[in-house]
């Protein structure tokens, strides 16, 4: 088989096109320019990066990046496009000789890179990072994102009753900014993943690892806002031609955690142009047309931030997390069997530190028997 890598200048410009994304643009001009039968699946599977021993296939491209794997391959009559991102896994054919024949192949990439058990309160979230060589790079780990019934009483009643409305929003217009503040302790981290969890049908959260160069790096950030991920380069097209694959969010959200610093009242002075690039993004040129919301948390005070981010109307959600008060402490440790006697006001980061402290306590001590051994 001619390698039609050959041919990806066809396609799109080589200099706006991420290494990554070759196996399926150039699957597009196989498949879909050439009228192939196309078959798409996608689902979450346990970390493996060898492809099958027994089957025959011809290596057209092959790249890994940590823990990520793209081939595109050439397989009897079908050529065939596989992306993992850690543990999900799309695998596109197209075939010459039927639909059938290329559903038959995925069947068989599926019985190797076999399914894992769905897990429910788990999500995909994405972290960016800016690359050595420009721009930036993006890696995916799944984690836990408890549902927010089971989290809401940690907090204080009128950050509960906030959380609460926020959970079920409906962006109607993109390009909006939430604020997070509070001290550290408060539960910022744990709310913004059940509020993953809580939008995971509508938007996909990408966590900024580096704010300050996210947003004083014009290419970085044009990078991670602009570029299509591979994977939805070929949904775009398979559902163009009337294929159906599995819906996706179609909105993001970026998360800047702890980046008080880039939006305090000095910011222009502080961090040059960054302040204006995430008033673009929000409200700005940049952010028209773009479906993302923009979060921001901080241990700030919200007196401190810059008048341009704390104004009204230009936040969809400016939230502050409390400590709970000395009534709603005292029931927390109650509701944990905890002594809740002489106790003030209280971030949960203070009441998990008693939980836990009360929790190696019970412990069994050295030579203590525990566990099957306690039944002897």
């Amino acid at each position: 088989m001619e390698n039609p890598l050959s041919q990806v200048p066809n396609i799109l410009d080589p200099a706006q096109t991420r290494l990554a994304e070759l196996p399926l643009t150039t699957l597009y001009r196989e498949a879909v320019l050439g009228k192939k039968h196309v078959a798409y699946d996608t689902w979450h599977t346990a970390p493996r990066s060898e492809l099958p021993e027994d089957e025959n296939y011809n290596v057209l491209f092959n790249m890994r990046e940590e823990a990520n794997r793209h081939w595109l391959l050439g397989h009897n009559n079908e050529l065939v496009a596989i992306n993992i991102w850690a543990t999900e896994i799309s695998v596109t054919v197209a075939s010459k000789e039927s639909l059938e024949a290329a559903q038959a192949l995925i069947a068989k990439l599926k019985a190797h890179f076999q399914p894992a058990e769905e897990e429910e309160e788990k999500l995909d979230i994405r972290f960016w990072f800016g690359s050595k060589q420009g721009g930036g790079k993006a890696f995916q780990r799944r984690l836990v994102t408890p549902d927010w019934s089971n989290l809401r009483s940690n907090y204080a009643a009128r950050t509960r009753n906030s959380l609460d409305q926020l959970m079920g929003f409906d962006p109607t217009s993109p390009g909006q900014l939430l604020l997070w503040t509070g001290k550290p302790g408060t539960g910022k981290t744990f709310a913004l993943r059940s509020l993953a969890y809580a939008w995971r049908e509508w938007c996909r959260i990408d966590v900024i690892l580096d704010p300050e160069r996210f947003l004083g790096d014009g290419e970085y950030l044009a990078s991670s806002l602009l570029r299509s991920d591979a994977d939805d380069v070929i949904e775009t097209i398979l559902a163009e031609e009337g294929i159906k694959v599995k819906p996706k969010p179609t909105w993001r959200m970026l998360v800047l955690e702890d980046a008080g610093e880039l939006i305090a009242e000095d910011a222009k002075a502080e961090t040059g142009q960054g302040l204006s690039r995430l008033l673009n993004l929000t409200d700005g040129l940049l952010g028209q047309g773009l479906q993302i919301l923009t979060m921001i948390t901080t241990n700030e005070e919200i007196k401190d931030l810059h008048p341009a981010i704390a104004r009204p109307g230009r936040c969809a959600s400016s939230l502050l997390f409390e400590p709970l008060s000395a009534k709603e402490s005292k029931s927390w440790l109650e509701k944990h069997n905890l002594p809740s006697n002489g106790h003030g006001e209280q971030t949960l980061a203070d009441l998990y530190a008693k939980l836990n402290e009360e929790s190696y306590a019970r412990m069994p001590k050295a030579g203590e028997a525990f566990g099957f051994a306690a039944g002897r």
